[in-house]
């Protein structure tokens, strides 16, 4: 799978006038497994680290090491995971995200909850 990502960001006076797009491979097996000592998506670990108590209440989250598809390398904390959440924050407003929009953002990325589902095969049990 591909995505895209941006390679150079042209903002004078904070509005966004130009931009190269390029594409780069999406690493899809990083989502449901990691290697020791990696982690998956950093976004996922800096939301739950940056998010207030109230913020993680309200998105239905607690902790990375509580979620299966972020605790499997056993490296889920990074020092500048919270600062990195803040950095993002910061960005939003100044692309010109209103709070709606960037709620919609925080609402989609708690939306997997990354586990813990796990799945059990159950047989059918004659009547």
């Amino acid at each position: 799978m591909y995505d895209d990502e941006l390679e150079s960001l042209t903002i004078p006076s904070g509005r966004i006038t130009g931009a190269r797009i390029t594409e780069y491979l999406l690493e899809k097996s990083r989502i449901v497994t990691q290697a020791t000592e990696e982690r998956n998506y950093h976004v996922f670990y800096e939301n739950l680290k940056g998010l207030s108590r109230e913020q993680k209440e309200l998105y239905g989250l607690t902790s990375a090491e509580k979620y299966f598809y972020l605790n499997q390398g056993g490296n889920c904390a990074l020092q500048s995971d919270a600062s990195d959440f803040s950095a993002l924050m910061s960005a939003f407003q100044i692309l010109g995200f209103g709070a709606e929009e960037i709620d919609v953002i925080l609402r989609i990325l708690a939306s997997g909850k990354l586990g813990p589902k796990r799945f059990q095969c159950l047989r059918a049990s004659k009547f």
